[in-house]
């Protein structure tokens, strides 16, 4: 089969974090990786140990593969950077969520203490986080207030000229009406910065952390060491925590705005952990708007959407629906065979506004003309086509979506009483 050819590419601007201060004669490349394989080991260690060779085969390669990826954009000092970020939280009793945004999908963060969500168990796709093309970013939620000490710290551990809190856009300065933003931009940069705070237009292309105010993290850390209860160990599939969110919602959450949906989430009444996540990723606008919630109860119902065989483990834990930003780039790679860095710059193309109609039907061409040569059958192809140019509409990250739900579990199961065995 030939190359995917310019399928999903598109021009980049790489710029590089400030180099981190490795111990002497140790490359940051080789640093990261001892962390990483260290880190892994810790944070696996039973399974590693007593997991079957194909299970701990799929960790061992996805770490690989994250690393070399890494490697490819020399973004080992920002990698650095995040986990020493990690490390001042805990040393200095910042607490924080299980992981932000997009940072969730890396196993490499995972291992390095950076987020605490295994992404492999939960099928996250790490390109969907490092986007081919696009400027490292890392997002974080703290215990408020906390943001002015580690900027210290980074100004300390980088020099300041390497370190400039952003400026928000003008657009943002004027909806906050006066209102201090819940968030802070840091930019950092291998070059030297001008006096801070830099405009947001100097920071669009240079490696940016970013941290989220969030009460519920401290909360919860606050809980967890009163009750003496690690937080990752609690199991993701008590019924009373169901049954707590199916009769009380989640008003009771509404210290933190980024929660959604409080009735919303009573009224559909989530079932699992993959349910919660599901439903968190379908109360916004667009879904709400495309009755996509509808669809996604009364397959669930048992009214399910035929799923093609080779889509199925893709499909499968939402029903046929395509619902998260993730399974669009797994369908794109399953029907060119293309690699998932390539399938994820597809996907950018397709949700790309305005996307001429000769644009969408060339894209659908060269497709097609892809998944033929890897033996699917055209009329199928068109339907998965259509589903996906459909999905585009509404698509969510669901590794944006799996932070938000691990955080309103783990404060549900508090609330419901439920104790560790």
């Amino acid at each position: 089969m030939r190359p995917p050819g310019n399928l999903g590419s598109r021009p980049g601007v790489e710029s590089f974090a400030p180099p981190f201060p490795t111990p002497e004669s140790v490359a940051p490349p080789r640093f990261l990786r001892d962390l990483a394989e260290a880190g892994l080991e810790r944070r696996l260690g039973k399974l590693l140990r007593a997991g079957s060779p194909a299970e701990i085969t799929r960790y061992v390669c996805r770490l690989e593969l994250e690393l070399k990826q890494v490697a490819a954009r020399s973004l080992e000092d920002a990698f650095l950077i995040a986990w020493d970020v990690a490390r001042f939280l805990e040393a200095d009793g910042i607490q924080r969520g299980p992981g932000y945004s997009h940072a969730t999908a890396s196993l490499l963060l995972f291992a390095l203490g950076v987020t605490d969500i295994d992404p492999v168990r939960f099928g996250l796709v790490f390109e969907r986080f490092l986007e081919p093309a696009a400027p490292w970013r890392l997002a974080w939620g703290i215990e408020p207030g906390a943001s002015g000490e580690i900027v210290d710290h980074l100004f300390n551990t980088l020099g300041r000229a390497h370190v400039s809190v952003v400026e928000p856009h003008p657009r943002v300065i004027e909806a906050l009406a006066g209102s201090a933003p819940s968030w802070v931009d840091v930019a950092l940069s291998a070059k030297t910065l001008g006096p801070p705070p830099i405009k947001c237009e100097e920071a669009r292309y240079l490696p940016t952390v970013t941290f989220h105010d969030s009460r519920l993290a401290k909360t919860l850390r606050v809980k967890a060491l009163r009750e003496g209860v690690d937080l990752r160990t609690i199991p993701l599939e008590d019924e009373r925590v169901y049954s707590l969110i199916a009769s009380e919602g989640l008003g009771w959450l509404e210290e933190d705005s980024w929660v959604p949906g409080g009735d919303f989430i009573r009224a559909c009444a989530p079932r699992s952990f993959g349910d919660l996540i599901a439903l968190l990723a379908l109360h916004r606008p667009a879904p709400l708007f495309s009755r996509v919630h509808e669809q996604y109860l009364n397959c669930r119902a048992g009214r399910d959407i035929p799923i093609h065989p080779r889509l199925e483990s893709i499909l499968a834990e939402t029903f046929g629906l395509v619902l998260y930003q993730e399974q669009i780039i797994e369908v794109v790679a399953a029907l060119t065979g293309s690699a998932l860095d390539r399938a994820e710059a597809t996907r950018k193309m397709l949700t790309r506004e305005p996307l001429q109609i000769e644009e969408l039907e060339s894209l659908r061409a060269e497709i097609l003309e892809l998944s033929v040569e890897r033996g699917w059958a055209p009329r199928d192809v068109a339907g998965v086509l259509d589903d996906l140019v459909r999905a585009t509409r509404w698509a969510y990250p669901k590794s944006c979506a799996l932070g938000v739900a691990m955080s309103v579990y783990w404060a549900a199961w508090f609330r419901s009483g439920a104790t560790l065995r």
